[in-house]
């Protein structure tokens, strides 16, 4: 018990980086990314009309599978919150830009999993070095992108992020997190080598 309290301890970083990944892949794919209104009215009298929430993983607007809605005879979507999505994102075809946000996650995995196993070793060298920044850079940069494209996408008639974009976000943070936490460890480490 002793020892693997002090592995965790030693390798917060790693691993906070390592769970932030895997926690914002599971949210792209398997959450509900979006959040979009489809307005449904029957097509003799378009007065009336009920609102249908639609939920999208990232991994399904990113592909551009985005789901049928069912009608009933006699009804017609009167407005749909696809249109304005589809603007915002590609004009109809595939997503190719979302599909950059499970790469940096996969990306971060794999550098966070590369760092664990070479914090065993008692001497950091460049390498390590340097993926501790390039983790904290490409982590930072994807919050930073993360939360301009929410502020600039707040006009987007019918469409709302879902709490999968939050879980994402949180993700990204908690790779931050790890990322600083592997710089003052390792800048700790440097000291006490000296």
């Amino acid at each position: 018990m002793q020892r693997l309290l002090s592995f965790v301890l030693r390798n917060a970083g790693s691993l906070l980086a390592l769970g932030g990944g895997i926690l914002a892949l599971w949210a792209f794919f398997f959450l509900p990314y979006f959040s979009i209104e489809i307005w449904v009215a029957p097509l003799h009298a378009s007065t009336f009309f009920s609102v249908h929430d639609v939920s999208v993983t990232g991994a399904q607007l990113a592909s551009n599978s985005l789901p049928a809605f069912p009608l009933h005879p006699g009804e017609g979507i009167v407005n749909s919150g696809y249109v304005p999505l589809e603007d915002a994102y590609g004009g109809g075809e595939e997503f190719p830009f979302l599909w950059l946000e499970p790469l940096v996650a996969v990306m971060i995995i794999m550098l966070a999993g590369v760092l664990l196993l070479v914090r065993c070793k008692s001497v950091m060298t460049f390498w390590p070095w340097l993926s501790i920044r390039l983790l904290i850079g490409i982590a930072l940069f994807t919050c930073i992108s993360l939360l301009a494209r929410y502020h600039s996408e707040l006009g987007l008639p019918l469409v709302s992020y879902s709490w999968g974009f939050w879980v994402f976000l949180l993700g990204m943070g908690l790779e931050v997190l790890g990322g600083v936490l592997l710089w003052f460890s390792h800048r700790e480490r440097r000291v006490l080598t000296r």
